[in-house]
C-alpha cells in the first residue's frame, strides 16, 4: 500500500526550513501532496506576502522537479483537505504542531482515523533562532540563515561582572551582538528561579533576554550556593543553566544568605573582593567561572531545534 503524505504552507521565499519540511515528507516515501495557500487566503492570513499563487507554485515545482509522485493543490483554509482527505501522514512544522493536533481531533469527530503526525524541527540561523520567512522579509537573516544585523540582547543588571560575562559568552556563540543593560526593576523578593527569569525578560525588538543570578537552593542533602542563568528568546522559549553548585558546610552559620555578615562572622582572612564561592572552594573557582558556566549551559539547548518542538508539544 502506497503511503499518502500531506503537508501544507505558504512557501513564500523558500528557505532552508522549507527544504527540511519537504525533504522529511519525501523521506517518508509514497505519494506526497502539498497544499499551497491561495491568494484569497493570504489576503486575510498573511497580507505581507507579495508573491502570487502561480509564482509560488512555479518556484515550488522547480524545486521538486527531481522528485517523483507529488502533487501541488490549492488550499483556501488550513483544515478541510487534511480533515476530509484520505491521507496517512501529516508533516507539520514546529509552528503548526497545534494545528496538526486540531486536524486529528476534527477527523475523529467525523469518524476518520487520525493521521500520523511528523513534527519537523526548525533549521536554526546563525543567531540560533529559527529560519523563517518573516525574519527574511524583515532583513534580519537571509534565506540561508546568515544573520544580517547584530543580535540584540537585553539584560536587567548593573553589575559590570555580569554584563561582561553575558557579552563574552553571547559574542562567542552568536558573533556580532548589541548588548543593552538596564537597572533591574524587579526588586521584590522572589525565589531564585523566578527572579532570574524576570531579569531575562525580552523587550520589544530584542532577540534575547538574559538573566544571571546567584543564591541558595535547599535540598535533602543540605543547602547549595549556586549560579543560575536563564535565556529567553523573542518567541518566549526559555532555556536554563546553572553552575556547579557548592554545598555549604554544616558548621557554617545558618544565615548563609547574608553574604557580608557571613564573611565577617567566619573571620575571613582573604584580602580584596571575596565571595562565598571563594570561601567554599578556597579560591580555586571564582564566581565569574560559575556564572560563565551557567550561561553556557543555558545556551546548549538552543543549539538544537528540539527546544522549539518540545515546547510546542508541551503547549498543546
Amino acid at each position: 500500500m502506497v503511503e499518502c503524505v500531506l503537508l501544507g504552507g505558504t512557501f513564500d521565499g523558500i528557505h532552508l526550513g522549507h527544504h527540511k519540511l519537504l525533504d522529511t515528507a519525501f523521506e517518508i516515501g509514497g505519494k506526497v501532496t502539498i497544499g499551497l495557500v491561495t491568494d484569497e487566503m493570504l489576503k486575510k492570513w498573511k497580507p505581507e506576502v507579495n508573491k502570487s499563487f502561480d509564482e509560488r507554485k512555479e518556484i515550488l515545482s522547480e524545486i521538486l522537479s527531481t522528485k517523483e509522485d507529488w502533487t501541488i493543490t490549492p488550499i483556501s483554509d488550513p483544515y478541510s483537505q487534511a480533515v476530509e482527505g484520505d491521507h496517512d501522514t501529516l508533516v507539520v512544522s514546529w509552528e503548526t504542531a497545534k494545528r496538526g493536533q486540531e486536524i486529528n481531533s476534527r477527523r475523529e469527530k467525523i469518524g476518520k482515523r487520525p493521521l500520523k503526525l511528523v513534527v519537523v524541527e526548525p533549521v536554526l540561523a546563525d543567531d540560533l533562532l529559527p529560519v523563517s520567512s518573516t525574519r527574511i522579509r524583515q532583513g534580519i537573516i537571509n534565506s540561508y540563515g546568515k544573520r544580517l544585523k547584530p543580535v540584540k540582547i537585553h539584560t536587567y543588571t548593573e553589575d559590570p561582572k555580569k554584563i561582561s560575562i553575558i557579552d563574552e559568552v553571547m559574542r562567542q556563540l552568536l558573533g556580532d551582538i548589541e548588548l543593552v543593560s538596564e537597572p533591574n526593576p524587579h526588586h521584590e523578593i522572589t525565589p531564585l528561579i523566578e527572579t532570574t527569569e524576570l531579569k531575562a525578560s525580552v523587550p520589544d525588538d530584542y532577540d534575547y533576554g538574559v538573566g544571571l543570578d546567584s543564591g541558595t537552593l535547599s535540598s535533602d542533602h543540605g543547602s547549595y550556593m549556586i549560579e543560575i542563568a536563564m535565556v529567553k528568546d523573542e518567541q518566549g522559549r526559555v532555556s536554563t543553566g546553572h553552575g556547579p553548585g557548592f554545598l555549604y558546610p554544616k558548621h557554617w552559620p545558618e544565615d548563609i544568605t547574608d553574604g557580608i555578615n557571613l564573611l565577617q562572622r567566619i573571620k575571613v582572612n582573604f584580602s580584596g573582593e571575596t565571595s562565598q564561592i571563594d570561601l567554599l572552594t578556597e579560591r580555586t573557582v571564582g564566581k565569574r567561572d560559575c556564572f560563565r558556566s551557567a550561561l553556557l549551559m543555558a545556551m546548549i539547548p538552543r543549539m538544537s531545534g528540539d527546544l522549539y518542538v518540545s515546547k510546542a508539544l508541551q503547549d498543546h
